[in-house]
Parts: structure tokens; sequence; C-alpha cells
């Protein structure tokens, strides 16, 4: 008698590193570390090869207000 059986996944769920009873939504790839949206913010704001692709910090520049004008360039 054979019995078959469905293949395990090696793949575990993304869940933020902060809070394990939460998926992770935000990869950080410089440091490999997952986020839930809450959690969702640059472990070290330094230099990083991948600032620019990053979901991460774009949501950071949304949240903070924009630069004034300097004045005498209107």
């Amino acid at each position: 008698m054979e019995t078959t059986t469905k293949p395990q996944s090696k793949v575990a769920a993304a869940v933020c590193q902060n809070h394990p009873d939460r998926p992770a939504r935000f990869l950080c790839e410089k440091f490999q570390q997952r986020f839930c949206e809450e959690c969702a913010r640059c472990p070290r704001p330094t230099h990083c090869k991948f600032r620019t692709q990053c979901l991460i910090r774009e949501m950071e520049s949304d949240d903070e207000p924009p630069e004034p004008e300097p004045a005498g360039l209107r």
C-alpha cells in the first residue's frame, strides 16, 4: 500500500522580526530583516546601495515634511 503525501514547503512564512504574530510586508535588503507595517523603519539610515529601491526609505520620506525653499531663489 503506497501513501502519498504533499511535499512540505521549505520556505517559512515571512513574519515581522519584532512581532512574530504579524506578517512581514517589508524587507530591508541591506540587513535582510523583515518588518510589519508598524515596524517598517530603516534600521540604520546610513549609506545603503539599496536606498534608491528601498520601500521602507520611501515610506519614511513620505512622513517627513518638505524642506523649505532657500530664501532668495523666488
